[in-house]
């Protein structure tokens, strides 16, 4: 992201890992999940591995390259390249669309939890479903902007009523 080397933006959330000179703070970790319509006919837990011949949905690569990357990596490492009828920009279009029966979408499980009626939800346990979020800055930024806001995620990270996705959190599938 040329921004973030640029210093046109001064702290921002990544998928990890980043390179290049920035400090890191991770914030949540999320897994890849299949989600399909409640209407579509066949096995009532999905594997990624029984997808190969599934017609998919994926979020485009002008919104996420590295969502959509992660998802193609994974399809592959299981022995196939998903036959892609449908793009989204957005996640809820891609709920929208496998609800409606065209394919089936990967998306990340914590948007999952918004709770989309109409669709089944099968989460991928492969530790490399797995990545985490990040806060990244550039190396010694002492602005009071990012000093300020690094603080308050601080807080919030230590907050014990914090969402089940944190980092700290031990129950993500392996």
């Amino acid at each position: 992201m040329p921004e973030r080397c640029s210093g046109a933006i001064d702290i921002g959330f990544v998928r990890l890992p980043v390179g290049g000179d920035f400090e890191q703070l991770p914030v949540i970790r999320d897994s890849l999940a299949i989600v399909r319509s409640l209407e579509s006919k066949g096995k009532r837990h999905l594997r990624l591995a029984d997808c190969a011949e599934e017609a998919f949905i994926m979020l485009s690569s002008e919104r996420s390259p590295t969502f959509r990357q992660h998802a193609l990596q994974l399809c592959a490492k299981y022995g196939f390249s998903p036959r892609i009828v449908q793009e989204a920009h957005e996640l809820p279009t891609l709920f929208a669309l496998a609800r409606a029966g065209v394919g089936i979408a990967v998306v990340p499980i914590s948007a999952c939890r918004a709770g989309t009626r109409g669709v089944r939800v099968h989460p991928i346990p492969d530790k490399e479903a797995l990545w985490t979020v990040a806060a990244a800055w550039r190396k010694g930024e002492k602005g009071v902007l990012v000093t300020s806001f690094l603080e308050l995620l601080k807080k919030e990270l230590t907050c014990p009523e914090r969402s089940e996705n944190a980092c700290d959190h031990s129950t993500w599938p392996v």
